[in-house]
């Protein structure tokens, strides 16, 4: 089989390990590319160790011989190096020169399902930029960087069709991974159009509509951050404007992750390296840092996916004997929590009445199969019938309960408590808010309380700030815990002591959930009532205090005493103080 080839001798810009961003091809030779950072300051750039751009072992290029059809060119070994190499054909002995158009038109890197048509002048190709693309020190990732060649003979120019980014970042991370996203949904990978213009003048591109919006440059290694020197880090981008900046998501072996956010407008332009300032990265808290004393015990209880994990408290907590466990998901890597609950019989005006059963932990568990189970809100029994007294709200939809819209003050004057309500709206945001539900069905949420023993009911305008209800999520309880990081422990405002009461000064068996700003989701329970000797539980502070402790930015109390209780894989963690589990109105789930 005899071998074609093709002597490219023009200096050819494909950017692998040893390459430099500095003397592109022929029509470019001795142009020195430019990077501007957000300083407008101007740099050189270069990849490699040397001060020009090679050809690399194995390199490719389609090569379309005045025809449509492509064919499949690989780099002379003796060439590997060079700036300019000779290519043999791989596809089949001796490729024709057609005779339908005027030119040969190439494109690096080579794939089978790149497409060739002429039109007007112009040669436009049907190409794929790759979303992942993979690490390489110094430089671009083999195979990631187009050019595009239009020559009526065999001597081929190449020219640049993309630009790029390199970033700098310093730290203590090993990197998996670095992702960009343009802050306002630019095109950066997927389909796209190469126009490969016949006059010599520089290429364009275009992106399809069904182009991806981010760019991923995998680490297949991993790669050490150094805390004293950076690492740079180079992603192939098509030309784009990033006209509201961008985001860069790195992530760590430990799918721990860091972002660097910029609002500033930013270009990627062809043949050029946009150079950004230097970055630390400094990891986002994760519960796991916070938890001296306490214990993995996740193995405990068989298999759970990788983003939920357990674990038991120290044997002393806030000065107190303690029984107390914390189940952890991380919702950005996957997990999600949702709400079993009764529903209220809502034929007349709002009330508390559910022709609906109580049930169990282990019950729910048995349909719902969640990996993690723990009891929800308040409920009471009057008679024969089951009446709920908190908020239960799951899939967007109307509540299937409402938090309590009244209660009786010392003198048995009627008041209008607005009551804790953990929720997670659309957009994935999580808020430990106050609510209050007229009973003609207006709902509504609010920043903040309405103060202890409030004789005015609550309306859109009062308490202030006040909006209309509306979540995806969402458990109510009280009292709030932490609100915006910071402990407010809102009992007295929620009418929840005295004759309404959870004993919230007392030590009592506790449930609680909260979220920390790296978006964890922790359900907490204790035992309490001297179920393990010497253990009498938390009060409600000192539950906040806990989960303030451990990274909670956001949390509320859920119904305690008897109620409390988590279940794991459907096996029990504490030792529940009825001596068995008492049927609930509601209850929160892991997935």
């Amino acid at each position: 089989m005899k071998r074609f080839a093709y002597t490219l001798l023009a200096v050819i810009f494909t950017l692998t390990a040893c390459q430099k961003i500095e003397t592109p091809a022929t029509a470019e030779q001795n142009v020195v590319l430019s990077a501007t950072i957000e300083h407008n300051l101007q740099t050189k750039t270069s990849i490699g160790n040397s001060n020009n751009v090679v050809w690399s072992s194995g390199d490719q290029i389609i090569a379309f011989m005045k025809t449509s059809t492509g064919n499949q060119f690989q780099v002379l070994p003796s060439f590997a190096g060079g700036s300019h190499a000779e290519f043999s054909a791989l596809s089949g002995d001796n490729p024709t020169v057609g005779s339908d158009w005027d030119h040969i038109v190439a494109y690096y890197p080579y794939s089978s399902s790149v497409k060739c048509t002429k039109s007007s002048n112009n040669y436009n190709l049907s190409v794929v930029i790759p979303s992942e693309q993979t690490y390489t020190s110094k430089s671009f990732g083999n195979n990631t960087f187009p050019m595009v060649a239009v020559s009526s003979s065999s001597k081929l120019a190449f020219k640049n069709v993309c630009g790029g980014i390199k970033f700098k970042f310093k730290g203590s991370a090993k990197v998996a991974s670095v992702t960009i996203k343009g802050n306002n949904n630019e095109k950066l990978s997927g389909a796209a159009t190469v126009t490969a213009k016949s006059d010599g003048s520089a290429p364009s591109i275009s992106m399809s509509s069904s182009a991806s919006q981010e760019v991923t440059l995998k680490c297949t290694s991993s790669v050490q951050l150094s805390q004293s020197s950076a690492t740079e880090f180079i992603l192939t981008l098509p030309p784009v404007t990033f006209s509201k900046g961008f985001t860069v998501t790195v992530t760590d072996t430990d799918k721990r992750t860091y972002t660097v956010t910029t609002s500033k407008s930013n270009s990627v332009t062809r043949s050029n390296l946009l150079v950004m300032p230097e970055v630390t990265l400094v990891r986002d808290a994760i519960i796991e840092d916070n938890l001296s004393g306490w214990t993995n015990v996740t193995s405990s209880y068989g298999s759970l996916p990788e983003y939920i994990k357990i674990f038991k408290s120290p044997s002393t907590l806030q000065g107190r004997s303690a029984v107390a466990y914390i189940a952890v998901a991380d919702l950005k890597l996957g997990a999600r929590w949702d709400v079993w609950s009764v529903m209220i019989d809502k034929s007349e005006w709002l009330g508390t009445y559910t022709p609906d059963s109580f049930l169990t932990p282990s019950v729910i568990y048995g349909v719902q199969k969640c990996p993690v189970i723990i009891n929800g809100g308040y409920f009471y029994t009057s008679g024969s019938n089951n009446h709920t007294a908190s908020l239960a709200t799951r899939n967007s939809l109307a509540p299937l309960s409402y938090n309590i819209n009244y209660a009786y003050d010392a003198s048995n004057t009627i008041c209008y408590p607005t009551r804790g309500a953990f929720l997670e709206y659309e957009n994935g945001t999580i808020d430990a808010c106050w609510t209050y539900a007229l009973w003609n069905w207006e709902h509504y949420m609010y920043p903040a309380p309405a103060p202890a023993n409030n004789k005015t009911q609550p309306s859109a305008s009062y308490p202030s700030g006040g909006k209309a209800f509306v979540a995806k999520t969402g458990i109510g309880g009280g009292p709030v815990l932490i609100n915006n990081g910071t402990i407010v422990n809102t009992y007295s405002e929620e009418m929840l002591s005295g004759t309404n009461g959870i004993n919230p000064t007392s030590t009592e068996p506790r449930t609680a959930i909260g979220v920390t700003a790296n978006k964890e989701v922790v359900f907490f329970v204790c035992e309490g009532r001297g179920m393990t000797s010497g253990v009498y539980g938390f009060s409600t502070y000192e539950v906040a205090k806990i989960l303030s402790n451990i990274g909670c930015v956001e949390a509320i109390n859920l119904d305690g005493g008897g109620s409390s209780c988590m279940l794991v894989n459907g096996k029990s963690t504490i030792k529940v103080s009825d001596g068995s589990q008492r049927a609930v109105a509601n209850a929160v789930m892991l997935f």
